[in-house]
């Protein structure tokens, strides 16, 4: 489980973090600071679907708290969504996934992973 921050263009503050294993335990402050998230590519090659979902917190209690986006990714397929006006976290970007929708913390994915590349601005 390996989250990576690659800057996509040297004098744009965008740049594009890399999640290749997200699962129920959330990966907090993925990207170090507030960020504007403009796209989302989802590539779940689990064997069940999974609900990939966002907190605009540092600290979530999983399970309980209640993400502020969930992507529902059916199982073995990749989802790209685009976001032109971007959506912007004010405190910075949390993310996990599991087999259960919204604030259930559901199962563990298994059998494949959830790979997750994000484009945002600072």
């Amino acid at each position: 489980m390996a989250i990576t921050a690659t800057p996509t263009i040297a004098y744009v503050t965008s740049r594009m973090v890399k999640q290749t294993v997200v699962n129920n335990t959330p990966d907090g402050d993925v990207t170090g600071t507030n960020a504007t998230i403009y796209a989302l590519d989802l590539n779940n090659t689990h064997s069940q679907i999974a609900h990939f979902k966002i907190y605009d917190l540092g600290a979530t209690t999983y399970g309980t708290t209640a993400p502020d986006i969930a992507i529902p990714v059916a199982a073995g397929q990749r989802q790209v969504v685009t976001i032109v006006e971007g959506i912007t976290m004010t405190n910075c970007v949390t993310w996990a996934a599991s087999q259960g929708a919204g604030t259930t913390a559901g199962s563990v994915l298994s059998g494949g992973a959830l790979v997750v590349v994000a484009t945002v601005i600072d």
